[in-house]
This record gives structure tokens, C-alpha cells and sequence, in this order.
């Protein structure tokens, strides 16, 4: 490739955060020297990631930022945004208002660094996509919308007059980004023909990757772990998976290691005699407890609400967990993206009801030479859809015939 420069757009930095497999895949083949960065949210990017970094939140509007409010890794504290409708519409109006002070210093480094292609990573937040809109009509570059969470179709029924009027901005905003754009990516096949549908965009679906490589340990563990959130329903599905459990073997046990937080949401797995309920470990301590398991645990909501959340929704944790060595036992409702795209494909031990689940931990517990099949295939759907490599190669040909664009969409 070339070397063409990509900016990205995104609320948080370019490290290890919940962006960093979303962004090793998109932008695997590029060097360092070709990628920037402007995000608004704390916290601390990898230098090794990007060439340059440009970070403007709410408090570089505020007040002069001085020496202390330099990035420090040791004091950065982490602190979830409100998600309310109200404090969405106002943070929106304080960037509108504050304009003149934060493009004062965003345009002289667009104009030092003259990006040759725009990405930007979807949010929810109208602030975002006004960003994004100025950034593409301030630079006039070809824009890769990537799309990994369904925030256009998802409406909720309300009355409260906030997420009324926070709706109707959002859809306004986000078509007029729509029309701007290039090319999309979506992270699922089901999402992409969603969209596309809809918008007749160019686009891609790029599944998001796994950096693992094909575990070699053979199965000796007797338990079932689980890592992630338990949102959603997925405790319920969770609880129904660990009395399922037992009456198939009932020394077997399901760890389940929570994300941060997570114990607040999961007093249904408490004092439970075969659950297990851990904190959140790193990415590298759950590759290392995998290799205990019998089998890594996917499990999604049966309320309907619980269904709309993630109908568009691809687990991360797939791709790891078909790469692993390990199969995939997965409990959830048709209608979700994950459980679904495990039926398509005839992935894993997936089971949409109680009476499934029963029967597929049963032949995952007594039949070995079924399991290891489903490991094959497993292997064999990680290199379909989940390859770095091969999807790495593919979003470094779009960014380089994007780049190629003398006039871009304004």
C-alpha cells in the first residue's frame, strides 16, 4: 500500500480499550508513520499504535489545560458517561457552542497533517457525528463509516420527550453522514444487508479478528467458563445453563468471569453450589484460564428486549473462541446475531431453548469424537470469516483505492 494517511475519529483512543480489535483489524497492514487520531474521551492511546494523537473533551473547553491535566497513566480514572437522552442532546449543544474554541486548534493540525482517507468509528453521541461531519467537510476526503453497533433501527417505544427529540437529531445527523461517506464497514453479514437496504452504500462486512493462534493443549478440564458481560439477560441464561449443568454432571462447575462492575448485575449466580463467580482478568489471563476449560460458554437474553439489543450484534468473543482449541457451547434465542450466525454455520454446541441445551451438553460431556468435528469446524468458520490476515488485506485495499479518489463526496 501506498503511503496514504488515515485519520481516525473516535470517542476513545487507539489502545488496548474495547476498540483495539475493531481497529488491529481495520488497519493491520497500515505503518504507524500513515495513522492519526483525534478522540475526545480520557484515557491514555498507544503511541506505538499511531504517529499522532489529538485529544479535545469537555474539560480542554472548559478551563486552560495545564501541565497536571497532562495524560498520566497511573491517575486516569476511568468514568462511565451518562447515557441519559437529556445529558446527550446537552453535551451536543456545549460542543455546538464551544465550536469556535475546539476548531481553533483542530483545524491547524488537520492542515499539518492532511489526511489523504477519514474513518470514523459510530457512536451514539450527536457530538460524534457532528465531528465527524465537520472533519470530512473541513478536509474533503473520502470517509469509511464503520458501523458495529446498531444505533439507526433501534428505536425504543418512549414518551419521554428527551429521547424523542435526541432520535429525531441523531437520524438527521446520522443520514447526512450516510450520504457523505464513501464506504461503510459493517461487522456482520446481517448487518450490512440491513444497512444496505436502507442507505445502497458501498460497503464491506469486516469481521472483527482474533490475533490468537490455534490451541494445541489437548481437553482435560471438566468445567465450563465464561467471560463478558451478564447484561441482557445473559444471567438468566447463565442461571438456566448452571441447573442444566447439574444434572448432567454434577462435580462440573461454570466460572464465570465478570467485566467490571458485572457483580452488581449478577446476584441471580450468587451462593449458587456450581457457579463460580470471578472478577475481570486481562485478555492474556483469559487465553491462559481457556485452556482449562471443557468448553467456552456464549449465552445471550430470551426477552424480547434482550433480542433487539444484539439482533445485529456480533460477539468479540467468537472468533477467540473457535480459534481456541475449545468448543463453543452457546445458549441463547434465534433472532440474536451471534446465536444465529452459530446456526448458520452449524458452529459449536448451540442450543435455543432448554430442552437443546440439555441435549448438547450432554454429547459435549460423553462424546468425544463429536466434539472434536465441531472443533474442525469451528477452525474451519474462524478461517472463513474471522482471518486477520485476509481481513486486514481487504480493508488495506479499500483505504488505498479510497486514497486513490481525486474528489471526494462534500
Amino acid at each position: 500500500m501506498k503511503n496514504s494517511k488515515i485519520l481516525i475519529i473516535s470517542a476513545l483512543p487507539f489502545n488496548d480499550s474495547s476498540v483495539a480489535r475493531a481497529f488491529n483489524t481495520y488497519f493491520l497492514n497500515i505503518k504507524k508513520e500513515n495513522l492519526f487520531q483525534f478522540y475526545v474521551s480520557d484515557g491514555e492511546p498507544d503511541r506505538s499504535k499511531c504517529c499522532e494523537f489529538l485529544k479535545i473533551n469537555e474539560r480542554d473547553l472548559l478551563f486552560r489545560k495545564s501541565e497536571d491535566d497532562k495524560i498520566n497513566r497511573k491517575s486516569i480514572k476511568h468514568k462511565s458517561i451518562s447515557n441519559s437522552f437529556f445529558v446527550n442532546l446537552l453535551r451536543s449543544l456545549f460542543w455546538r457552542i464551544k465550536k469556535t474554541k475546539y476548531t481553533g486548534k483542530l483545524i491547524p493540525w488537520l492542515e499539518k497533517n492532511k489526511p489523504d482517507v477519514l474513518f470514523f468509528h459510530n457512536s451514539d453521541a450527536l457530538f460524534m457525528l457532528d465531528l465527524a461531519l465537520f472533519i470530512k467537510k473541513q478536509t474533503k476526503k473520502p470517509l469509511v463509516f464503520e458501523i458495529s453497533d446498531d444505533y439507526f433501527f433501534n428505536n425504543i417505544f418512549s414518551l419521554n420527550p428527551f429521547y424523542l427529540v435526541y432520535r429525531l437529531i441523531y437520524k438527521f445527523r446520522f443520514k447526512k453522514l450516510m450520504r457523505l461517506s464513501s464506504y461503510n464497514f459493517y461487522i456482520s453479514d446481517k448487518m450490512k444487508i440491513k444497512y444496505d437496504d436502507y442507505f445502497s452504500k458501498k460497503s464491506s462486512a469486516i469481521y472483527l479478528s482474533s490475533t490468537l493462534q490455534r490451541g494445541k493443549e489437548s481437553i482435560n478440564g471438566n468445567d465450563l467458563y465464561y467471560f463478558g458481560n451478564v447484561y441482557n439477560g445473559r444471567d438468566d441464561s447463565l442461571l438456566m445453563l448452571s441447573k442444566t449443568l447439574i444434572k448432567i454432571d454434577k462435580n462440573a462447575k461454570l466460572h464465570v468471569y465478570l467485566t467490571l462492575n458485572g457483580k452488581n448485575f449478577s446476584k441471580k449466580l450468587l451462593n449458587l453450589q456450581n457457579v463460580i463467580l470471578h472478577d475481570s482478568v486481562s485478555y492474556a489471563d483469559v487465553v491462559e484460564l481457556s485452556k482449562r476449560s471443557k468448553a467456552l460458554v456464549l449465552t445471550e437474553g430470551f426477552k424480547k428486549r434482550d433480542i433487539k439489543n444484539v439482533k445485529f450484534s456480533l460477539s468479540t468473543k467468537i472468533s477467540d473462541s473457535l480459534i481456541s482449541n475449545r468448543p463453543l457451547l452457546a445458549f441463547g434465542p434465534k433472532g440474536g446475531g451471534s446465536i444465529d450466525f452459530l446456526c448458520e454455520n452449524k458452529c459449536g454446541f448451540v442450543a435455543t431453548n432448554e430442552n437443546e441445551l440439555a441435549k448438547q451438553i450432554l454429547i459435549l460431556y460423553s462424546d468425544y469424537n463429536n466434539v472434536q468435528k465441531r472443533i474442525e469446524q469451528q477452525v474451519f468458520i474462524f478461517n472463513k470469516y474471522f482471518s486477520l490476515k485476509k481481513n486486514g488485506d481487504e480493508c488495506s485495499k479499500i483505504f488505498e483505492e479510497l486514497s486513490n479518489e481525486k474528489d471526494s463526496i462534500c
